[in-house]
């Protein structure tokens, strides 16, 4: 899966980086390039041990003209500019893949808004049209991650994971035996666009214009798995990536003999080389950034596989059918009571503050509910347009403390009424808001006095 660093980097600290640079190691350059690394570095030090202990003088002179003739031409490969465009194609087409990855639960909110009835025939094509829509992922996520292909080797797997039934199976297989050439992940889409245009003839989708967005909703979704594929099939050009990569690879061998140190008894121009001479300090740097720049490349030129920084695809599967199955069933007509909020007689000028962050405490991204940080927060005081005492506080957090879940009737007609809201949260309100003024109007009063 894509490494996710953003929890280590919550400052530009110094430490910060050093420690996200040389103390990560899964997705990390080093982990891509050690191996090159240690071939480039043994190929430097057996080429010298070659020159000085391998080789009789006279040869010494030919290999010190080897170096000589790399040394002058070595550097009129345009490596920059290849490897530059090349992962800037790379990048753009990771980004655009990732793009097109479509969410079920957009499609999921289309389907509660759109297909009425809490009754059993209602929430069976609900429940059926997102599983089609995760099928139908599935089955392309299966052509393109061998980490899916591994999960569901073959499709009676994905009968165990409640992704299709065994009738539906034998309908696919049927066709695909009639037309073997084309991939069939489109057909659960069909079967989906179906259950559509009869929720509509038994009246659970109002009108037309229900039907055409959601049916539009579904076309795009098999547009983003069109994409995905398309992707797959027409990569980018062989013969470019191999033009990048022999390039590269030739450039650090010639440079491995272009800075070969030579013994200055043989020539009278490096009479004074230094030990330094001996530790190919720079071009190493000069690989680690040159070769850390293709592995980067070659990387993101297949998301779908089984790279660190690859896309988690089963982890997107397990997580779009609960969702789906939440948003169209469980969550399906519910809604919180209706309240008035908080600010609804005054406007704050800035909302209060209200987090308290110990020294110690880590701030934790992922989690929802529970998030604290690792620096203390200046407190602010809220400065509404109408004060209020303690008094007027504990009514109003009593007001708001009621919060729960209630549903529409089963009625698929029955529509909330907004305008006729008469709650003790509302009365407690009220008497809130009157006793506030009358402080405000005391405090004016008592200042135009002095």
């Amino acid at each position: 899966m894509t490494v996710s660093y953003a929890e280590d980097l919550l400052s530009a600290s110094g430490m910060s980086l050093i420690k996200l640079v040389f103390l990560k190691w899964k997705g990390s350059l080093f982990k891509l390039i050690w191996k090159d690394l240690l071939m480039f570095i043994s190929m430097f030090y057996i080429l010298q041990g070659i020159y000085v202990f391998g080789i009789s003088e006279e040869n010494k002179k030919y290999f010190e003209g080897l170096v000589y003739y790399v040394k002058e031409d070595v550097d009129k490969i345009p490596i920059s500019f290849l490897l530059g465009f090349f992962v800037t194609n790379v990048m753009t087409r990771w980004w655009s893949q990732f793009q097109s990855i479509p969410s079920p639960a957009k499609v999921a909110v289309y389907v509660s808004a759109s297909i009425h009835g809490n009754d059993e025939a209602g929430r069976v094509m609900r429940r059926t049209i997102m599983r089609y829509v995760n099928l139908s992922l599935v089955m392309v996520f299966r052509l393109l991650s061998p980490r899916v292909k591994t999960r569901y080797p073959k499709m009676e797997d994905l009968i165990e994971a409640g992704f299709i039934t065994e009738s539906e199976l034998a309908v696919m297989k049927n066709i695909d035996q009639k037309y073997p050439s084309t991939s069939k992940s489109w057909l659960p889409l069909c079967w989906a666009a179906s259950i559509c245009n009869r929720a509509r003839a038994e009246g659970r989708i109002k009108d037309d214009f229900a039907l055409k967005t959601l049916t539009d909703e579904l076309n795009n979704f098999r547009g983003n798995l069109g994409a995905l594929m398309d992707f797959n099939e027409f990569c980018i050009p062989l013969v470019y990536v191999q033009v990048v990569t022999i390039a590269v690879y030739t450039f650090f061998f010639t440079t491995v003999i272009a800075k070969q140190p030579i013994i200055p008894e043989y020539n009278e121009k490096y009479k004074e080389t230094q030990f330094l001479d001996h530790l190919p300090f720079l071009i190493t740097l000069q690989f680690i950034f040159y070769i850390g720049w293709l592995k980067v490349a070659e990387t993101m030129i297949n998301p779908f596989g089984e790279d660190d920084d690859d896309f988690d695809v089963n982890s997107m599967i397990d997580s779009n059918l609960i969702t789906s199955y939440l948003i169209v069933d469980d969550m399906h007509s519910q809604y919180p009571d209706l309240l008035r909020d908080r600010y609804w007689d005054a406007l704050p000028r800035e909302l209060p503050d209200i987090g308290k962050l110990d020294k110690n405490e880590k701030i934790k991204l992922t989690d929802f509910f529970d998030v604290v940080g690792t620096r203390k927060r200046k407190s602010r005081k809220s400065n509404l347009l109408i004060p209020l005492n303690e008094q007027d506080k504990k009514q109003l957090s009593s007001a708001f403390s009621s919060f729960n879940f209630s549903s529409q009737s089963n009625n698929i007609t029955t529509v909330p009424n907004f305008g006729n809201i008469q709650t003790q949260a509302e009365k407690q309100l009220l008497k809130t808001k009157q006793r506030a003024t009358t402080i405000k109007i005391s405090e004016l009063s008592s200042s135009d006095d002095d």
